[in-house]
């Protein structure tokens, strides 16, 4: 969405600075959860707790930055 809303002429400029701290927060999140779906035991909670917190976050940083 990021790249068509660049390219048209109707959307204003993307905040890149933005999208790369909701890229970064994204891939934090996909390798906590990759690590914890790897335990052979039942995932830890600390875990499962970083993993909520970032994606609160990362709601966050899209609804309230401007």
């Amino acid at each position: 969405m990021t790249g068509i809303a660049s390219a048209s002429d109707d959307v204003a400029d993307v905040d890149n600075a933005k999208i790369g701290v909701k890229l970064v927060i994204a891939l934090v999140v996909a390798g906590l959860a990759f690590v914890g779906q790897r335990e052979k035991d039942v995932p830890k909670p600390m875990i499962l707790n970083a993993l909520g917190a970032l994606a609160v976050v990362n709601v966050c940083v899209a609804v309230l930055w401007t």
